[in-house]
């Protein structure tokens, strides 16, 4: 294993085969973590507003309104836009359509937020820190992960600490 520093605020431990590739952004520093054991790549940002890693909380429709609802589009393919449930309400609460799991944990005294999928092979694998002592955001995921690579990302995610 190696130890990468990412914009001297935080370090991270990768394979000894993986490689950074930094990008200046406007206000953000991204980067990319190439060559992982499980052959996927590692996308991040530090900065004022990297992506928070959160898909949007799409409204959910009772039932009972979906013929009245899909009568009056336009267009056919306006459907996708509406989620339908018998428990429309609870659903929404609790996120029950949503792509991903989200939760808190503390790594290496770091309060982070992580992602993970519901289903392998689909929606993101990643961590998002909203402050870091700088002030600044960080956030860091992979896309569309089987299995093997959703686990190699997380022992990656859990060796993330501030930078000396």
């Amino acid at each position: 294993m190696q130890t990468i520093n990412l914009d001297n605020i935080l370090t991270v431990q990768v394979p000894k085969k993986a490689r950074l590739i930094t990008k200046q952004g406007f206000d953000t520093y991204s980067f990319e973590i190439i060559n992982l054991n499980s052959e996927v790549s590692l996308e991040g940002e530090i900065g004022i507003g990297p992506a928070t890693l959160y898909e949007p909380n799409l409204p959910v429709f009772d039932m009972a309104s979906k013929p009245s609802l899909l009568k009056n589009l336009k267009r056919k393919s306006d459907s996708t836009l509406f989620l339908f449930s018998n428990e429309a309400e609870i659903d929404q609460e609790l996120r029950i359509f949503s792509k991903q799991y989200y939760m808190y944990d503390t790594i290496n005294g770091l309060v982070v937020k992580l992602v993970k999928p519901k289903r392998i092979g689909t929606g993101i694998t990643g961590v998002y820190i909203p402050k870091l002592k700088n002030g600044q955001s960080f956030c860091m995921y992979a896309k569309t992960t089987n299995d093997a690579q959703q686990q190699e990302i997380l022992e990656i995610i859990k060796t993330l600490r501030y930078a000396e």
